[in-house]
């Protein structure tokens, strides 16, 4: 039996991506991890609170200023 050309399957080459955007993904977490980890040992709970706060506010800073060149 003759296998159908058009059978819609996602293919090899769509697994291939979907398992390596997953490898970079981990990775990315591993040394977002450590990173944060070491900032928690080094200062403490305070100063990690501390820190992980200045990311964010930073980080929405950032977010603010190119959502008001987009509307402007």
């Amino acid at each position: 039996m003759a296998r159908d050309e058009d059978d819609n399957g996602l293919g090899g080459r769509f697994w291939l991506k979907v398992f390596g955007l997953l490898i970079v993904g981990v990775i990315a977490l591993i040394i977002v991890f450590a990173f944060l980890g070491w900032a928690l040992i080094t200062w403490g709970l305070l100063g990690f609170f501390l820190f992980i706060s200045l990311v964010l506010i930073g980080y929405g800073w950032f977010y603010d200023r190119r959502q008001k060149r987009r509307v402007a």
